[in-house]
C-alpha cells in the first residue's frame, strides 16, 4: 500500500493500516522527515518523492491524504496500472481514470454515517434480547435454587430496556 502524505489523515491511515497488519506500507511525502518520522512510528518504509510515479505501478493500493490543491496521482501517471484508489484529499488528490473507482472522504462519512444509523436502528431489539436473556436466567436461578447467589438477582430492567443495580 503507497501512502501519500504525512499529515494527520495520513497518520491516522498508517497507524490504522500497522494496527490492522494490512501488509506493506510505503510512505510518500514532498517532505522526506515527516514521512520518515511516520514510517518509524508504524513499522513503514518511506520512499522519495521523486520516485512517486514508479511507486504508482508497483503497487496494489494508493492512500491518498495531502493537503495539496490538485491532484497528485493521475490518470497519465497510473498508466496501466489499477490499484484500489482511495482519496481522502480536499480536494481531491487524485485524478481517476475513466471507469475505474475510487473511494472518496465523502464516501467514507456516508457510509460511517449508514451504519451508524443502522446500529442506532438496533438497539431497541438487543435491549429485547437482553431482557428477555436476564429474564430467562433469572427463572432458571430461582428454579435452581441459587436467586440470591449473585448480585445479578437484583437487576431489574428499565421500561426503556436498561439495566440498574438496586
Amino acid at each position: 500500500i503507497l501512502l501519500v502524505g504525512a499529515g494527520t489523515t495520513a497518520r491516522d491511515v498508517a497507524r490504522y493500516l500497522a494496527k490492522r497488519h494490512a501488509g506493506a506500507l510505503i510512505i510518500v511525502n514532498r517532505s522526506p522527515q515527516p514521512a520518515q518520522e511516520l514510517a518509524r512510528m508504524c513499522g513503514a518504509r518511506t520512499a522519495e518523492w521523486a520516485d512517486l510515479g514508479s511507486w504508482l505501478q508497483k503497487v496494489d493500493g494508493i492512500v491518498c491524504a495531502t493537503g495539496a490543491r490538485m491532484p497528485i496521482v493521475t490518470a497519465e501517471a497510473l498508466g496501466d496500472a489499477r490499484p484500489v484508489l482511495v482519496d481522502l484529499g480536499v480536494p481531491r488528490n487524485i485524478e481517476v481514470p475513466a471507469r475505474w473507482p475510487c473511494l472518496t472522504i465523502d464516501e467514507l462519512i456516508e457510509r460511517q454515517s449508514t451504519a451508524q444509523a443502522r446500529r442506532t436502528q438496533a438497539i431497541p431489539a438487543v435491549e429485547a434480547l437482553v431482557v428477555d436473556e436476564m429474564e430467562r436466567w433469572r427463572h432458571w436461578q430461582t428454579k435452581a435454587g441459587l436467586s440470591k447467589a449473585s448480585p445479578w438477582h437484583r437487576c431489574r430492567p428499565f421500561p426503556h430496556g436498561k439495566f440498574f443495580h438496586r
